[in-house]
């Protein structure tokens, strides 16, 4: 609290204490207290245009109002004590109307709307209700006396404000203006409070003198010390009080005052029959329009937000929730025949990711809601669409027949081809759909599951396709899950094998180094294939951790022979596309080089062109870094892509191994020979080293020797082997011997029938 704020709280304390004090010492202390009161109440009035001269425009009315009010109490204070002091007659009137015009102001501050585009009705209706309850105490006051006393006029009304300010109170939301509300709730209940005990004090004869006045007092001192404070203050409800929710708090306070209103435009009927009847008819008007209106308010609210829990903000289609609703609803419902049922299609666009990557989140979202425009014209009416997340949607189809379940798929998978206009640019997508019929049997959860089984599958075959589910699919899904889990706990336990393929130089005709390869030897199954293992892994993101350590264990192993035997043996580590996802992947490497202890001279880099055609950034600054530490980078599988001859010149390889297919018949078709020996010699000219891969005869060998072909590999000369086999065999100097023996089995060119085939 600040200084200029804690003057303030001390002044209203002080002047609390003053008229205590002369209600204790002064025997008659009617005027000094009606003083004091004057004071007391203008402090007040500073207190609230202190605060309300600091807001912003709109929210200065609310103080301006309520200075207005205090300012009229204060005047008929003075009134009044010019009565008292002069005892003349003609200030009665006078102070009697003032204070019956005080909670004027104070009402127009109650049901006072902030600037909003939606008006609220039903507020304004409570406003004319309470207008039409002081103009009926009005009405009762000044033309039948006999009906209603002015003191009795003045403590109903004073009841009503607390209810007129609760109701508003109950409107508004937390912050600043609720605080503003709960003090001026305080004030009033306070002050119908002190104006009860007075008016019982007076009219049953306790003690009178200033104690009568005295009561008015404790609301005003309280409201000022409360202002005081600062508008910031909040006074949370604990969670157990029933006024914590406010539709209690609204629900009693229009109730109380639509009950007032209606009892003093009765009381006036019994006198005043034909004005009483229209305004006892004008209150009850007043009160059925707004419990109409506040349960048409409700209604809609309820409705607003059931739409909201059961719909997706972004395409206005039902959500997970309202599908799975759905669902069981039509499963529940008997068939109509034996051949038909409910049908799900379960849809997913093809590479959503990287729209989203290349175009941003927004570009995204705008696709998703014209996916959803074209999925509503794409089915019957009645049929459901759902989105069940990200970017799957699901089209629940009732009492259909498999065949029109795929028609309609089809034509939904035509109608994704289309080009289609997000944000004034063309998009190519497609999806794959996922299709599963429900029998007897089917529960919603199951069904749905089934139909994802049949679009991860779609997805598996190629995207852009149709699968209908079959039971054989759940097999498939199981055994992946099993797959998948089993994968991840070898990781962890980090007992995947590596096993290594030699590569001969036929320059030198020894083993220059070896080819890693992962090897999974599963507890159970046995030995698991790469081909099932590693896609798992890459669609999983385990490729990270798995390339990892099959590096890890492959460069340590090559060094550790390497000290062991004196050799310069190097050892080539294939890295996947999804590897280069990874930005920390040359760190990694490096990482792993610095542990082991391995030269990254002997180190080799093989990648396939599915690197180069995987989109990632940064593939080429990560080969071309790799490369300036010294790491050479070799292109696998060469000739089975789709530009294998440009990527020669865009991109930094030390190495290009020819892919099996080539080598396979290398020593009986023309064609195939006169295409490798091009890729030789294109690679001598580009100062690459070639590489055979799939060497099993020795026919082959003799002509990639005679191509000048500077290294092979293949089950001719070894197998994969482990590191113990590869170490015995090191040490014993077979794998050289072996070699040799290849090498002796060749016949010479003479008596090589193929060489002449092949020249033909």
């Amino acid at each position: 609290m600040d200084r200029r704020r804690k003057q303030l709280v001390i002044g209203a304390v002080a002047l609390q204490g003053i008229h205590l004090l002369a209600f204790i010492v002064l025997k008659d202390a009617k005027v000094a207290s009606n003083t004091i009161q004057i004071f007391m109440v203008l402090l007040t009035c500073w207190i609230c245009w202190f605060e309300g001269r600091s807001e912003k425009l709109h929210s200065r009315q609310p103080w301006n109002l309520v200075c207005m009010g205090l300012l009229l109490w204060t005047a008929a204070q003075v009134a009044f004590l010019a009565w008292v002091i002069t005892q003349s007659p003609i200030w009665v009137p006078v102070y009697e109307v003032l204070w019956l015009l005080f909670p004027f102001p104070l009402i127009l501050v109650a049901f006072r709307l902030p600037p909003s585009p939606q008006r609220d009705i039903p507020s304004r209706l409570d406003f004319l209700q309470a207008c039409v309850f002081f103009s009926t105490l009005f009405a009762l006051v000044f033309t039948r006396t006999e009906i209603i006393s002015f003191n009795l006029a003045y403590e109903v009304q004073s009841i009503a404000l607390p209810l007129s300010f609760a109701l508003r109170l109950s409107m508004t939301v937390r912050g600043s203006e609720r605080t503003f509300y709960r003090y001026l709730t305080v004030f009033s209940v306070l002050y119908a409070a002190s104006s009860s005990i007075g008016f019982v004090a007076e009219v049953y004869g306790l003690p009178s003198g200033t104690f009568v006045d005295l009561c008015w007092v404790p609301a005003f001192t309280v409201y000022s010390i409360l202002v005081a404070r600062g508008n910031d203050v909040r006074v949370e409800l604990r969670k157990s009080s029933w006024l914590a929710d406010p539709t209690h708090l609204h629900g009693i306070s229009a109730l109380g005052l639509a009950t007032m209103s209606l009892g003093a435009a009765a009381t006036l009927a019994l006198h005043q029959q034909t004005l009483g009847i229209v305004v006892v008819a004008l209150a009850f008007l007043l009160f059925g329009i707004r419990i109409s209106l506040r349960e048409w308010q409700s209604h809609r609210f309820h409705t607003r937000i059931e739409y909201t829990l059961t719909h997706d903000t972004l395409t206005g289609l039902g959500n997970r929730a309202f599908l799975q609703h759905e669902l069981a609803r039509c499963l529940n419902e008997p068939s109509e025949s034996d051949h038909c049922g409910t049908a799900l299609l379960f849809i997913d666009l093809d590479r959503f990711k990287a729209v989203n990557d290349d175009f941003g989140h927004s570009f995204g979202d705008g696709l998703l809601k014209e996916v959803a425009h074209l999925l509503r014209s794409s089915v019957r009416k009645g049929d459901i669409i759902a989105r069940h997340g990200g970017d799957e949607f699901v089209i629940l189809l009732e009492k259909t027949q498999l065949e029109e379940a795929r028609i309609c798929a089809d034509s939904i998978a035509k109608k994704m081809r289309t080009p289609i206009l997000v944000d004034g640019r063309i998009i190519h997508v497609s999806a794959s759909i996922g299709l599963a019929l429900s029998n007897a049997s089917d529960r919603a959860d199951t069904l749905l599951q089934d139909a994802d089984t049949a679009m991860y599958k779609a997805k598996q075959s190629g995207k852009d396709r149709i699968q209908v589910f079959t039971a054989d699919l759940v097999a498939g899904v199981k055994n992946r899950n099993t797959l998948l889990t089993d994968l991840r706990s070898t990781l962890d336990s980090q007992s995947l094998d590596v096993h290594y393929q030699p590569i001969y130089g036929l320059r030198n005709d020894s083993v220059v180094g070896f080819e890693a390869l992962a090897r999974w030897q599963h507890p159970v199954r046995g030995a698991v294939s790469p081909d099932e293992f590693i896609p798992l892994a890459e669609e999983t993101g385990l490729i990270n951790e798995l390339g990892r350590q099959i590096l890890k264990k492959a460069t340590a192993q090559c060094h550790a022979w390497n000290l062991q035997f004196e050799t310069a043996l190097s050892v080539s580590v294939n890295v996947s596309a999804h590897q280069f996802a990874n930005s920390d992947l040359l760190k990694m490497i490096v990482t792993t080089l610095a542990e082991t202890g391995l030269s990254p001279a002997l180190l080799k880099l093989e990648i396939t062109e599915s690197v180069l055609l995987s989109g990632y950034e940064g593939v080429a600054d990560v080969l071309a870094n790799a490369r300036s530490l010294g790491i050479a980078i070799c292109l696998d599988d060469f000739g089975t892509g789709y530009s294998s001859l440009s990527y020669l010149l865009n991109f930094p390889f030390d190495i290009v191994k020819i892919d099996k297919s080539f080598v396979t018949g290398l020593d009986s078709e023309y064609a195939r020979a006169e295409m490798v020996r091009s890729i030789t010699d294109l690679g001598r000219s580009l100062d690459m080293q070639i590489v055979a891969e799939g060497v099993e005869t020795v026919h082959e060998l003799a002509r990639l020797r005679e191509f000048n072909c500077d290294m092979v590999q293949g089950f001719l000369l070894s197998k994969p082997l482990d590191a113990q086999s590869v170490h015995m065999l090191l040490r014993d100097n077979e794998l050289s011997t072996r070699y040799l023996d290849c090498l002796s089995e060749i016949p010479p060119p003479s008596q090589d029938p193929s060489r002449s085939e092949a020249r033909l």
